[in-house]
């Protein structure tokens, strides 16, 4: 309570813990004159939805200005960038952008004015963080015909309160006679045109399971989901030996934005899946890495081998041929995943104690929606044995690949560049580190960390103010005015308003009322005990002189 007694807004509150006859003293350090300038972000919601603003309150301080002056805090970003006007000791409110899903983080900060020394720098940026969230998830999935892996794809995606799922199951081929009726067959009539025609782009996901042409799509559908991933949509393709047909994705528009390229050719034997080199960096299968030599995943058993492959490969066989596929498609981020088998299923079913397939299919949707934290080129920052170490992950990292240097802005706004170690992944250490609020930069990418904890109420209001500290204490003490303070006790009926010293209340928790002295043995008693104590003494000294 005390070290937030003369916060702003917290001094009365305080005030009223302490009972009423108890006199409170303020010793303030420091002097009054020496100015310092804050920021502080007030209460906001921690989740925003993605495409939409969030307002925050943003106040700030100087405690040498007068109340009325305007103070001018900006709020960055990566490419972004506003400035707010906030009245001293007052607030402001600030429309910040959730502009993608996961963590959307801004730096507030109040730079300090030219030719004026402060307290400290560590209060005047603060971080702002808003976890983003789509309101919903749009994903097609279209199933080429009925099989057991499929329902893997469906449980996954039904599974999640957050996806809107659209299914799509060819469950007649055209070239199979079945006099089975049409509308005895289809449930409802599937509004194709309308999904690939009109509504493609409003999807974050489009998943291919199995599937081969057969003349339900035709080609101008497959331009439109060819714009789509150009535009920075998301494809996924699960394959089997429906892409040795005619009639497989690979002949049509599709096949330019696919990771691996015909002719395929079917493999049937029993492997185990292992994370390749590549795939223990990638967030979407660094996770999967077992921690034994030998997984303990159950096997799988049908392959197709491409004739070459474009994009990352993180998951293979024993024998380096590839099972998962990763790419990135146009300028504009679209992405790309092609599994090379369908025998995924097996792990769901728990053949031979099966594996994580819940966590790869999970991981290579949300990677493909394009989740910040399964980004392959990130920043990541961690206190690691008293230095603060940050590693760079990924293959591209803009002007990064120029200089192996990691830079971190300090809490007082310095900046220092540490050269990194490493190679797969380079790291930089800063070793003991300063509390408070640390910007890290690589090229391109950038991260935060706080040191210490996140919101250290004592820096807030740093400069020494009486006025703040007169609301809760029943007196002000300038320790640079009174260096030789005193101590004075007072009685109970007495407020007590003591320009200098401290003031003890006298509680007279005890009280000595009578006091009686009274010796342990009277003088005789004494007398006889020291004589017993000498005849003791002559006497064991006799035997001995008596037994030598």
């Amino acid at each position: 309570a005390a070290a937030q007694a003369v916060h702003p807004g917290r001094s009365a509150a305080a005030r009223k813990r302490v009972p009423e006859n108890v006199p409170v003293t303020a010793l303030l350090a420091g002097d009054p004159k020496t100015p310092d300038r804050s920021v502080r972000i007030g209460t906001y919601p921690p989740y925003g939805l993605v495409g939409k603003s969030l307002s925050v309150p943003i106040l700030a301080e100087d405690s040498a200005a007068p109340t009325e002056t305007p103070i001018a805090v900006t709020i960055s970003a990566e490419n972004f960038s506003t400035t707010v006007t906030v009245p001293n000791r007052g607030s402001a409110t600030v429309n910040l952008p959730v502009r993608h899903a996961g963590m959307n983080r801004f730096l507030a900060t109040l730079p300090p004015e030219a030719g004026r020394q402060e307290l400290t720098l560590l209060n005047n940026r603060r971080l702002i963080e808003i976890e983003g969230v789509r309101d919903r998830l749009r994903v097609l999935l279209v199933s080429g015909l009925p099989h057991t892996g499929g329902r893997s794809w469906r449980t996954l995606f039904r599974g999640d309160p957050l996806v809107d799922l659209v299914h799509f199951t060819i469950l007649r081929p055209p070239e199979i006679f079945d006099p089975v009726p049409q509308r005895e067959l289809a449930l409802i009539p599937f509004p194709v045109d309308e999904l690939f025609s009109e509504k493609v782009s409003r999807f974050d996901l489009i998943v291919f399971d199995r599937y081969a042409r057969l003349g339900v799509l035709n080609r101008t559908y497959f331009n439109n989901i060819l714009r789509y991933v150009q535009n920075g949509g998301g494809l996924l393709v699960t394959t089997g030996p429906e892409a040795l047909e005619a009639g497989s994705l690979f002949n049509t528009p599709l096949r330019r934005i696919l990771p691996v390229q015909p002719p395929l050719t079917l493999v049937d034997r029993e492997y185990r899946p292992v994370v390749t080199e590549r795939g223990q960096q990638h967030p979407v299968t660094a996770e999967l890495e077992p921690k034994t030599a030998t997984p303990a995943w159950g096997a799988w058993q049908r392959l197709l081998r491409p004739a070459s492959v474009s994009g990352a490969v993180v998951l293979a066989t024993p024998d380096g041929q590839p099972l998962l596929t990763l790419a990135e498609v146009g300028s504009k981020g679209g992405r790309v995943a092609q599994i090379l088998t369908d025998r995924i299923g097996l792990w769901q079913r728990g053949y031979q104690d099966g594996g994580p397939y819940e966590l790869l299919l999970k991981n290579v949707a949300h990677w493909l929606m394009k989740e910040p934290d399964l980004d392959e080129t990130r920043l990541v920052a961690r206190l690691e044995d008293g230095a603060l170490v940050a590693r760079r992950y990924g293959s591209s990292f803009g002007a990064a690949t120029d200089s192996r240097a990691i830079t971190f802005e300090l809490p007082d706004g310095m900046q220092r560049a540490v050269a990194t170690t490493g190679t797969q992944v380079p790291a930089a250490h800063l070793d003991h580190p300063q509390p408070g609020l640390y910007r890290i930069t690589s090229g391109t990418l950038e991260t935060f960390f706080t040191v210490g904890a996140e919101d250290r109420v004592e820096s807030d209001a740093l400069a020494t103010q009486p006025r703040q500290a007169a609301a809760f204490a029943d007196s002000v003490t300038l320790l640079k005015d009174h260096p030789d303070f005193t101590v004075r006790k007072i009685n109970a009926w007495q407020r007590g308003n003591s320009k200098q010293g401290v003031l003890l209340h006298d509680r007279a928790a005890f009280a000595v009322q009578q006091s009686h002295e009274r010796p342990l043995l009277p003088p005789l008693g004494w007398g006889v005990f020291a004589t017993l104590f000498l005849v003791l003494g002559w006497l064991g000294e006799g035997r001995k002189r008596s037994s030598a």
